[in-house]
C-alpha cells in the first residue's frame, strides 16, 4: 500500500514517530517526492489485518502524532520557560550563598545575643532577686 502526503500537512517527524509504533505489524519505507512524501506500507508477519484496517489505523496514528508534534511546537517557549525557573530555584540564592560564606559559630558571641531564651531569663531572674536583696540590705 501507498500513502502520499503533503510535508506542510503532516510534519517528518510525525511521520516517523508513527512509522516507528507500526514497526512491529508492517514494514514502513518513507520518501521524499518532491513536496510530498511518499509511505510504502507493508505487513509484517504474525497477525494479519485487512489492508483497509492497517491503513485506517496508520492515518488516525499519524493525525494524532502531527497534532501532538504541533501542540509541542507552539508550546515549546513555555515548556522551556518553565524548566529555566524550576532549575533556577534550585539555586542557593544570593543570601543563602552570603550566610555560608559569612556564618560564625554561635560559640563566638561578643554581643551575647546567641544564648538560649531560657538562660537569660534565668539571669534576669536572678538579677531581679540579688537587686532585691540588696536594697533589702541596704534598708
Amino acid at each position: 500500500m501507498k500513502l502520499l502526503v503533503d510535508e506542510k500537512i503532516y510534519p517528518i517527524e510525525a511521520i516517523k514517530l508513527t512509522a516507528s509504533f507500526f514497526s512491529e505489524e508492517a514494514d514502513i519505507d518513507i520518501e521524499e517526492k518532491g513536496k510530498k512524501i511518499e509511505i510504502n506500507i507493508k505487513q509484517a508477519g504474525g497477525e494479519k489485518k485487512s489492508n483497509a484496517d492497517l491503513l485506517r489505523n496508520f492515518k488516525k496514528e499519524l493525525l494524532y502524532n502531527s497534532i501532538r508534534y504541533m501542540v509541542a511546537k507552539n508550546n515549546q517557549k513555555i515548556r522551556e520557560y518553565i524548566v529555566s525557573q524550576a532549575l533556577y530555584s534550585s539555586y542557593p540564592s544570593e543570601i543563602e550563598e552570603f550566610l555560608s560564606k559569612t556564618e560564625e559559630s554561635y560559640v563566638e558571641d561578643p554581643l551575647k545575643i546567641a544564648v538560649p531564651w531560657e538562660e537569660s531569663q534565668k539571669k534576669t531572674k536572678e538579677n531581679k532577686k540579688k537587686n532585691k536583696k540588696e536594697k533589702r540590705n541596704k534598708k
